[in-house]
């Protein structure tokens, strides 16, 4: 008879465990992720961690900067910049993985002339043409072509490698 209670009393203890278990919501977790973009505008203000930014369709962007991420230039209100972003949430303020200042020697603005084997030729605003090296390790959209205005991100060695270059 004892017996028979304790396994009853046992029973009853893990039922009531997987009751109050199944009462209780799961968290939905969104699995898709938009893939990570350019932000280009200029700097409105600083908020502790946040740059906010007024894009090229004039929203407000709040940008999340860290220790990792890469800041080109000392930055200041009324700058022109191209952050690039990481993958994030949807409700999630975007990750800004690189912020560069449109107008520095690191960053060109403009449309390819040319594509000649790893070479890009491109033209910027001022008329300038900019001849930058891409390989595979630079992170770029995946149908530029001739023609396409793009910002380049250059890193500093001296054959202009471009680190990233994105379709405007």
């Amino acid at each position: 008879m004892q017996r028979q209670a304790g396994l009853l009393a046992i029973t009853a203890i893990l039922s009531f465990g997987n009751l109050s278990s199944a009462a209780e919501p799961t968290p939905s977790v969104n699995p898709v992720l938009p893939r990570p973009e350019v932000v280009e505008g200029e700097v409105l203000r600083f908020e502790g961690n946040y740059y906010v930014v007024k894009d090229l369709n004039g929203k407000n962007v709040r940008l999340y900067i860290d220790r990792a991420t890469k800041v080109d230039a000392n930055l200041s209100p009324g700058d022109k910049i191209v952050a690039r972003t990481a993958t994030v949430p949807v409700d999630a303020a975007p990750y800004a993985t690189s912020v560069a200042k449109l107008g520095t020697t690191r960053t060109v603005d403009g449309a390819i002339l040319m594509i000649e084997g790893d070479y890009f030729v491109i033209k910027d605003a001022n008329g300038k043409e900019v001849r930058v090296y891409v390989d595979s390790a630079t992170k770029k959209d995946s149908s530029i072509k001739v023609g396409d205005r793009i910002v380049a991100e250059i890193a500093e060695i001296p054959d202009a490698y471009a680190s990233a270059i994105t379709k405007r």
